[in-house]
């Protein structure tokens, strides 16, 4: 058979092709989705802590001020 009458989707080219563009994203979707969620979680814990730690800040300051 000639190269040009094997239909585009039974080619072996585009299988390969295929395959290295799926053996390629997948692992990149996975690490995205857990890197996301791991940085969302500590970001907010970051923020938390840090929100805690500046209301202490302000409040020591008002007790200081009304004494």
């Amino acid at each position: 058979m000639k190269y040009q009458t094997i239909a585009p989707h039974r080619r072996l080219v585009t299988k390969f092709a295929a395959m290295a563009v799926f053996l390629s994203l997948i692992p990149q979707v996975v690490i995205y989705l857990l890197a996301s969620q791991t940085t969302s979680s500590v970001l907010l814990e970051t923020l938390r802590t840090s929100l805690k730690e500046k209301s202490f800040l302000v409040g020591a300051g008002i007790d200081r001020f009304f004494l």
